[in-house]
């Protein structure tokens, strides 16, 4: 065991036995510990997680710093702490996926337009909890599988162009568009988001700037629409860049309806409108 792992172990030991921990402890330990979670091995940091869930007061930093890592050692905290708050949660879920989302379901108190986030996260990750064990699958039915699959989507896909409802893009296009947005919001935003947002859109930067510098967030959101971001991860982009925008979790709620409503037909025309608007043109007409 290392020094980092011992240091980190026995501070962590000594705050959960203290009876009633005042925030300069755990200000304490959290001067302490950060520095020490990036040379502590995996299972000290599962150790420390499980130790802190089941604190009645816990330093928030430190479990928030926990609960961004992966699913192994964050699972206790996702779960248990009360450090985390509903914002918190929606931002892991975003940042994380279905490990998080799962283990945030089994809190005992949760709100319910989480709740419902994490049902429509579960219903494009069913679980495969309830398959019973079965024989190693060939490889040639798995390509079969694949290819039927491929199919399928394309004969979607032409239903939905013969219908006259806008294209989606490829999923691997909104992954690559979403990790560029997301990288460039996480420093700051500025004027690489409005680039990364531009390039994104097919929009002039002017345009783009409009779009991004709308305080009320309405076009951004459209604009993620349109991107065809899931609401969790537009969610996570708009609370980084407008925090104002969802100040408790009835607001959350609210933009997550709002966009779980708005339809990638709508957003379509409305980034047609875009696309064909002039440069400098102004916030108005846009």
């Amino acid at each position: 065991m290392s020094r980092a792992d011992r240091l980190l172990r026995a501070a962590v030991s000594g705050y959960c036995a203290l009876t009633r921990p005042r925030k300069f402890d755990a200000q304490q330990l959290q001067d302490l510990a950060l520095p020490l979670i990036g040379r502590a091995s995996r299972e000290t940091l599962r150790y420390v997680a499980a130790a802190l869930s089941k604190c009645e007061t816990e330093p928030p930093e430190l479990v928030r710093e926990l609960a961004r890592m992966s699913i192994d050692i964050a699972a206790p905290l996702l779960t248990h702490s009360t450090s985390l708050t509903d914002t918190d949660l929606i931002i892991l879920i975003g940042a994380h996926g279905i490990g998080h989302a799962r283990a945030i379901a089994r809190r005992s108190s949760l709100h319910p337009s989480i709740s419902q986030l994490i049902r429509l996260i579960e219903m494009r990750h069913p679980s495969t909890a309830k398959t019973s064990p079965a024989e190693p699958v060939p490889e040639k039915p798995q390509s079969t599988t694949a290819e039927r699959l491929e199919q399928a989507r394309e004969k979607l896909r032409l239903i939905m162009l013969a219908a006259g409802t806008w294209p989606t893009a490829t999923e691997a296009d909104i992954k690559l568009s979403y990790e560029k947005l997301r990288d460039t919001v996480l420093k700051g935003g500025g004027t690489r988001f409005v680039a990364v947002l531009s390039d994104s859109l097919g929009v002039s930067r002017e345009t783009a700037w409009i779009i991004a510098t709308d305080a009320s967030g309405e076009k951004l959101a459209m604009a993620f629409r349109a991107i065809g971001l899931s609401e969790e991860r537009a969610y996570l982009l708009l609370s980084a860049l407008l925090p104002q925008r969802f100040p408790d979790a009835e607001h959350i709620a609210e933009f997550l309806e709002h966009y779980r409503d708005s339809t990638l037909d709508s957003a379509g025309r409305r980034l047609e409108r875009w696309q064909t608007t002039p440069a400098l043109r102004s916030a108005r007409s846009v």
